[in-house]
């Protein structure tokens, strides 16, 4: 009996000690990925691609889906019932469109990439980005504090090489983000941390440790501006007045320090910006019009373009990647995500969309206020969830950039993770959804995002390698091209 107690007792110790790994284990991929970032280019033939994106989303989806079946398997799936019909719907016009499309490939990339954000919006969030958890937050700590403090270092080597050169010599945002290939990568991340560094200040007892990680905040910032990240920095700054005239004094602490980044990271900017460039007899660094997203591009031009498309194609759309195309100008992207569903999917897509997206949103506005106070990391998140939303309609693109994946993960989790909220969504008002469909479903998205996103970079980066050899002029990798639409051809083109 005795041997069969203990035996008993080690096989509960090993399931436990499984499920807690299995906790921790798309925590362990996203800081695997954070840190490794700037290194994703050497798997690639040229050194002017953005692929670091599409391969963060390959790691993300293939992190949570053993974490995401086990739930699935183990726990039943409820939707609230006021998000069920707008999901079924949404899901069926994407199916539409993308059987429209004449690019099959990305049309169930497409589908599968929206399936998995619509199943990240359900409760099922609660479980794999378990941010309540003190274990979870550590992690998530850790990896914001560790893939930030080596971007700087990475950072300060090029700006002090810079300044050590010639008076001539250009210092751009490709030089600062240290291998992140896309500035604009690099910023849809810092958006999202910015919003975790008040939380993960308070969590420090040590005084030093505080006033080093507020420091760390600032230098951040002051990177995020010298990178041209004027999205990011209007969508971060907005998030704290909102934050602060949804939660009043429920949300004092965080603001408070979050202000405090604000005005250290300014400082920082106009010293390493202009003060110290000046003194060294070179240009400051940023000089591009606010409203530029590039040499020949400006944002209200791209928005322009996508309202005169939604006219002639207002139901189904101009059809999935279609945008991609060259001859749209628009290089891939329109710098605003709901602008993009609605050009490629149309507009009751994207309705739809936004009746999701903020159906969830206020719901859990609308329980959290109940509250008499609120941790820190519940503003934290939220504060997140608004600035990835604020962010995706001035510098995002729906389907692969960093910030939208954060801001869906982000946002299911403020779904569920209030305990009232959460109650309610599991016991009344719900849609029960069969376990196998679910798992069918898990399974086809991940394979959706599997099979499209390492194939489709590959296939550019070999294609941009041939495509740089004759035009050097265009590939400079100071400058890098936007993959989507050189030398107008896509994954299906090839």
């Amino acid at each position: 009996m005795i041997y069969l107690s203990c035996r008993s007792i080690m096989i509960v110790q090993i399931f436990l000690f499984v499920f807690y790994i299995s906790r921790i284990i798309p925590i362990i991929f996203l800081s695997s990925f954070f840190i490794a970032a700037p290194f994703l280019k050497y798997f690639f033939l040229t050194q002017y691609s953005v692929d670091a994106q599409r391969i963060a989303q390959l790691i993300i989806m293939a992190s949570f889906l053993p974490f995401v079946i086990f739930k699935h398997v183990n726990k039943n799936t409820f939707i609230a019932k006021n998000l069920f019909t707008p999901i079924v719907a949404l899901s069926v016009l994407a199916t539409i469109s993308a059987l429209s499309s004449p690019h099959p490939r990305s049309a169930v990339l497409e589908i599968g990439m929206i399936t998995s954000c619509l199943l990240i919006l359900s409760n099922s969030a609660y479980y794999f980005f378990p941010l309540h958890s003190r274990d979870s937050l550590l992690w998530i700590a850790a990896i914001i504090v560790i893939s930030t403090s080596i971007t700087i270092k990475h950072s300060l080597g090029a700006y002090i090489n810079w300044l050590a050169q010639d008076y001539s010599s250009k210092l751009t945002p490709f030089d600062l983000t240290s291998g992140y290939s896309n500035p604009r990568f690099l910023n849809s991340v810092q958006v999202i941390t910015l919003c975790f560094f008040p939380l993960i200040i308070s969590i420090i007892r040590q005084k030093l440790a505080k006033n080093l990680l507020t420091i760390l905040a600032g230098a951040w910032l002051a990177l995020l501006l010298m990178t041209h990240g004027r999205g990011a920095m209007i969508s971060w700054v907005l998030s704290i007045f909102i934050i602060h005239l949804i939660y009043r004094q429920k949300s004092i602490k965080w603001v408070k320090k979050s202000l405090s980044i604000l005005m250290l990271g300014l400082v920082l900017y106009v010293f390493m910006g202009h003060i110290i460039p000046n003194i060294y007899h070179h240009n400051g660094i940023n000089n591009e019009n606010f409203w530029k997203i590039g040499q020949k591009e400006q944002r209200l031009d791209l928005w322009n373009i996508c309202l005169t498309l939604i006219r002639k194609h207002p139901w189904f759309g101009i059809g999935p990647m279609e945008l991609s195309l060259k001859k749209y100008g628009i290089n891939g992207h329109p710098h605003n995500f709901i602008l993009q569903i609605a050009t490629e999917m149309g507009i009751p897509a994207a309705a739809l969309t936004i009746w999701i997206i903020f159906q969830a949103l206020f719901t859990e506005i609308k329980v959290s206020r109940r509250e008499s106070t609120l941790p820190i990391r519940h503003v934290s998140t939220m504060a997140a969830v608004i600035a990835s939303l604020m962010y995706s309609m001035l510098s995002g693109a729906f389907i692969y950039p960093m910030g939208q994946t954060w801001f869906f993960l982000t946002l299911g989790w403020a779904y569920a993770n209030n305990i009232h909220l959460s109650t309610s969504i599991y016991h009344k008002n719900t849609v029960l959804v069969p376990k196998v469909l679910m798992i069918i479903i898990i399974l086809t998205a991940t394979a959706s995002v599997l099979q499209g996103i390492w194939p489709e970079a590959k296939n550019i980066d070999q294609k941009l390698s041939a495509y740089c050899v004759n035009h050097r002029s265009e590939c400079d990798p100071l400058r890098s091209p936007r993959m989507w639409s050189v030398a107008e051809f896509t994954i299906q083109q090839s």
